[in-house]
């Protein structure tokens, strides 16, 4: 592997799906995510909360969420860095709410990216270490962001959810909503006020290139297991295109072994 394939690398592997950079509704590519918090007024909470219950049932249904355990998406990513372009295939199985494994198909080998709770390392090869508090951080942020996860727990009331504006973007108008956890981490859901499937999610976060406004665009929505799975997400750093993800395979309620998550 290149250096320059080494330093895009480094600069995607700390954070999930999609866009988990792989992840995230359908499996991202994991981007390095500095969750950043802030300050925005509350605005109608009641008409926030029904949106958001919208999306949830335009998904699949509140019981259906409730009783998703775990999944596994596969995909296949290309990762655009400064001067050079990487392919890689990530394979992410989370248990929700606070477990993901992550494997990274590389041309050097394997390498294994995993947060159990509080716990996180890293494996490539025969090494094994732990997670910097940076590469936790940011898969944990990736969990937060997780729109599974996010449906789940729609009604949370450890969750904050606000109403910010709509917005008119190629024809279609899109509510949206800002989703807070009780640490401060907060993100941007842009809902289609049509259909209610989430458009993309907007937050605060870190490529290659330092601090940048990052989304994570979803589209091909297809059913699967009676749950609407985007399988292609587009990740954009202050509106230049990083990252271009399609799935390849997506999994719900595995039985999983006791010791997955552990190393």
């Amino acid at each position: 592997m290149e250096n320059g394939e080494l330093e895009i690398l480094e600069a995607t592997m700390t954070d999930n799906s999609i866009y988990r950079k792989l992840r995230r509704l359908a499996g991202t590519i994991p981007v390095l995510v500095l969750t950043l918090t802030g300050s925005a007024l509350t605005q109608e909470p009641n008409q926030a909360r029904e949106i958001l219950r919208q999306a949830v049932i335009a998904a699949g249904g509140i019981e259906v969420f409730r009783n998703i355990d775990n999944f596994t998406i596969k995909t296949e990513s290309e990762v655009q860095g400064t001067n050079v372009k990487l392919e890689i295939v990530v394979t992410e199985t989370i248990q929700l709410p606070d477990k993901t494994k992550q494997f990274f198909e590389l041309a050097a080998g394997t390498r294994v990216q995993v947060l159990h709770g509080d716990d996180g390392w890293k494996q490539l090869g025969s090494q094994v270490n732990d997670l910097s508090p940076l590469e936790k951080k940011g898969m944990q942020g990736g969990l937060f962001r997780d729109v599974r996860n996010l449906f789940k727990q729609f009604d949370s009331p450890d969750l904050e959810v606000s109403y910010l504006s709509q917005e008119l973007a190629g024809g279609l108008v899109f509510d949206v909503l800002r989703i807070r956890n009780l640490a401060g981490d907060f993100f941007h859901l842009y809902i289609n006020s049509k259909t209610f499937l989430v458009h993309k999610i907007v937050y605060q976060g870190a490529n290659e290139v330092g601090l940048a406004t990052l989304e994570e665009i979803f589209s091909d929505y297809r059913k699967v297991d009676g749950i609407m799975v985007p399988h292609q997400t587009t990740v954009r750093a202050n509106g230049k295109e990083f990252i271009n993800s399609r799935v390849l395979e997506v999994k719900f309620n595995s039985e999983l072994d006791p010791e997955f998550f552990y190393r």
